[in-house]
């Protein structure tokens, strides 16, 4: 029998006895991948490309612990090699760790932990699980390794993705293993780009097995309907479930979402909001700012994010109008809209602060990352696939929004820009009305009458508990600011 055959009937005994134990065993997908994998007389890697959900790291955890007890590589005396699992941070890496080692349990197999590493107690053998770092993978054997979420990985410094030193420095540690050491990466898809792509597109080889499977498929308790209602956004949707990969460059937001969310809504002014600015230093791009907040739509009585009072200075101006002038006008502007905060990213916030509060205005800093863009970006798309995006009329915004681009660079990062490199002042000023929204939860602002939907709901947050009279009532009487389709008064 051979070692990979050994290997594979180990890993179907080991899922049959932990589906004993009530764990979900594995799919027919999974057993049949496996079995092309193992019974290759020559394939050494295993690249599984698979939708999010789909059991990956109950595959990676099951190869570990049956590379461990039904391997055949030799481990010199007075050593202890490992099977090393590589996950995108400390926590996944920790949650590994815990499933190992809780099905090894179920299984009878006497084992010692010490943080990351389990060891077995009757062999030199054990499992490794560490974080995406190339210091983590270096200073121990390894006689089998996998790669979970790959594609994902980020470093916390560059934003670029360091899959390919990491792999090549854990493949480095099986040297003495030789052709008995396997290996492979497992992830749902990102960008056409990347050492998990290259792998995936080049297919099966010699020496290497590639598998490719939507979540349902590689996991048949979740439906593709449910993915589905998990992720309106089309584009999203298949890279994430479908396991599609995304094409390098790709519109933000999409466009009949973005027009819808300009269509005239009634309004009420019935929550409080901001003032959320994006600067500029007045050479190219524009000074823009508008206000943000939640409030009711009284004809479908549901709540929406409303973008108003949009206005900027545009051009070079900076010899013409002091950065005070421009404080002041926005300043006047929250005065007469009852506004009492200002929300901007990182650009001139020193001195904006002081220019703020030297209005009695409270200034909040949202720092623009690797990581707070592209969930600015999400909420946006949430947003706008529910419904729950309103923006008044303004033809820049309009435009640069549809024209915003995503763009996967070749570190396998995430870059939004304008078009060709375009004006995209006021789409920024939408992305950080929204890590406005995600930082300072506007949404408890929200007054009575109004409380949240049931959470099955997922078309809105926000309903009217208010009967239709009192909701007619507060429309002819909405307070200051004016009522229906009045922007002014939101």
């Amino acid at each position: 029998m051979t070692s990979g055959q050994r290997i594979y009937d180990g890993l179907i005994a080991i899922d049959a006895e932990l589906a004993r134990h009530g764990v979900h065993p594995l799919s027919a997908f999974w057993r049949r991948e496996a079995e092309r994998f193992y019974l290759s007389p020559t394939a050494r890697e295993w690249t599984a490309c698979v939708g999010r959900g789909g059991s990956k790291s109950g595959m990676i955890v099951r190869r570990a612990i049956a590379e461990s007890l039904f391997g055949s590589t030799v481990v010199p005396p007075g050593e202890q090699h490992y099977f090393a699992v590589i996950s995108e941070n400390v926590a996944e890496a920790a949650k590994t760790a815990t499933i190992a080692e809780r099905y090894l349990a179920l299984l009878g197999v006497r084992t010692t932990r010490a943080g990351d590493t389990i060891d077995f107690a009757d062999q030199p053998r054990g499992i490794r699980v560490m974080a995406c770092r190339i210091g983590a993978v270096s200073g121990f054997r390894a006689f089998g390794w996998a790669a979970d979420e790959c594609a994902k990985w980020r470093d916390a410094d560059s934003g670029a993705n360091p899959a390919a030193e990491v792999i090549s420095s854990v493949r480095a540690m099986t040297v003495t293993h030789g052709r008995e050491a396997r290996g492979g990466m497992c992830s749902s898809p990102f960008g056409k780009t990347g050492s998990f792509y290259d792998s995936f597109a080049r297919g099966d080889t010699a020496a290497s097995v590639v598998s490719h499977a939507a979540t349902w498929i590689a996991n048949p308790s979740v439906t593709e309907h449910q993915t589905r209602a998990l992720e309106p956004d089309e584009r999203v949707w298949r890279r994430e479930y479908a396991a599609e990969p995304q094409a390098s460059a790709l519109a933000a937001f999409d466009h009949d979402a973005v027009v819808r969310a300009f269509a005239p809504r009634p309004v009420l002014q019935r929550c409080e909001r901001v003032m959320v600015i994006d600067a500029s230093s007045g050479r190219k791009d524009a000074f823009t700012w508008c206000s943000a907040g939640w409030c009711i739509d009284p004809e479908t009585r549901r709540g929406h994010f409303r973008l108003s009072d949009i206005d900027g200075i545009e051009g070079s101006f900076w010899r013409a109008v002091k950065s005070a002038d421009v404080v002041a006008k926005i300043a006047a502007q929250c005065k007469d809209l009852d506004i009492r905060s200002v929300h901007g990213d990182q650009r001139e916030n020193y001195a904006l602060q002081s220019a703020f509060e030297a209005h009695g205005l409270t200034y909040t800093v949202h720092d623009w990352t690797s990581a707070s863009k592209p969930r600015a970006v999400e909420r946006l798309r949430r947003l706008l696939a529910d419904g729950e995006l309103s923006i008044a009329t303004h033809a820049g915004m309009q435009r640069q929004l549809c024209d915003y681009e995503e763009l996967i660079t070749s570190s396998g990062g995430l870059r939004y820009a304008g078009r060709g490199g375009g004006h995209d002042d006021y789409a920024a000023l939408a992305l950080t009305a929204a890590m406005a929204e995600i930082a300072c939860d506007l949404t408890s602002h929200m007054p009575t009458p109004w409380r949240p939907f049931n959470p099955g709901d997922t078309r809105s947050r926000w309903s009217v508990s208010a009967s239709e009279d009192a909701l007619t009532r507060a429309s002819r009487n909405p307070g200051r600011g004016g009522g229906y389709g009045s922007d002014r008064g939101f």
